[in-house]
């Protein structure tokens, strides 16, 4: 058994949440001597550089079957990110952590909204009222903010 599968889950559970809580802050951080695209960028090929040598070993044989079409549809899954982390990160030059924390984290919102449309799942009563909330509490942070 590799050795990276004998780790704790909870201790990967810690280490997520710790490296997401603190990612803002850092970069809001290091945006006082590098530019916000030099962070994305170094961001994306450092974490690359570490999954790269767990990913391959473990599913060369997947890789190797991907069609062009998978790998068309990886690499521009791969430019999104670098566009998402670009842009997010962008906005810490140009608002409080806070609200771009609350805009960045936005993607379940989406998710429930598009939903009906192009999974045709339809939205509950409690699912409406998380929507509600989360709108507030973004509501709340953005008017704070200003």
């Amino acid at each position: 058994m590799p050795a990276f599968q004998k780790i704790s889950p909870q201790l990967v559970l810690l280490f997520g949440i710790l490296a997401v809580s603190t990612a803002s802050p850092l970069i809001r951080f290091a945006q006082l001597e590098v530019s916000s695209l030099v962070i994305a960028a170094y961001r994306m090929g450092i974490s690359g550089l570490i999954l790269l040598p767990l990913a391959v070993p473990r599913h060369n044989a997947e890789l190797r079957r991907l069609t062009r079409g998978e790998l068309a549809l990886a690499a521009l899954a791969g430019l999104l990110l670098a566009l998402h982390f670009a842009t997010w990160i962008l906005s810490l030059e140009f608002t409080s952590v806070a609200s771009s924390v609350v805009l960045v984290t936005t993607n379940p919102l989406w998710v429930a909204l598009l939903a009906p449309i192009f999974l045709k799942e339809p939205l509950s009563p409690p699912l409406l009222v998380g929507l509600l909330v989360a709108l507030a509490g973004g509501t709340i942070v953005a008017i704070s903010d200003s």
